[in-house]
Order: C-alpha cells, then sequence, then structure tokens
C-alpha cells in the first residue's frame, strides 16, 4: 500500500505547513495589539496634550486580557523540566 504511506506523508506535511501559517498570523497579530499599545503609550508620555477615549482603552483593555490569557494558557500547557 505505497499510495496509502504517501497520502498519510503529505497529508502530515500539509497539517504541519498550516500550523506553521496559523502561528505566523497568530504572532501578526499579536504585534500589532503591541505596537498599537507602545504607540500609544508614546503619545501618552511624550504628548502635551494626550486624551485616550474610552473606545480606544476598551479596545486596549481587551487586547491586554487576550494575550494575558494567551500566555497564560502557554505556560499552563508548556512541559517544564
Amino acid at each position: 500500500m505505497p499510495e496509502f504511506d504517501a497520502i498519510h506523508k503529505d497529508y502530515a506535511k500539509y497539517r504541519i505547513e498550516r500550523s506553521k501559517e496559523d502561528l505566523e498570523a497568530a504572532h501578526l497579530e499579536i504585534s500589532k495589539m503591541i505596537g498599537e499599545a507602545f504607540t500609544i503609550r508614546n503619545a501618552s508620555d511624550y504628548d502635551d496634550m494626550f486624551l485616550a477615549s474610552k473606545a480606544d482603552t476598551e479596545i486596549q483593555i481587551a487586547n491586554a486580557e487576550y494575550i494575558y490569557q494567551l500566555l497564560c494558557d502557554y505556560v499552563q500547557n508548556t512541559n517544564h523540566a
């Protein structure tokens, strides 16, 4: 049954590539969230007058909670030696 083994290998390669793409997309999303927070922080530190809107604040809080949860899940699911 060589065809069966080849199909499994191709599927495994596909799943690995798909997982890498998903991970890269997640990293990009988190990177954008952190970049936005950094931009706002710089503006609040260095602008003479900076006002954060309620909507922007709520977005930043939601992003922080999302990233925090991702990190908690990662730490809980990582085997510690």
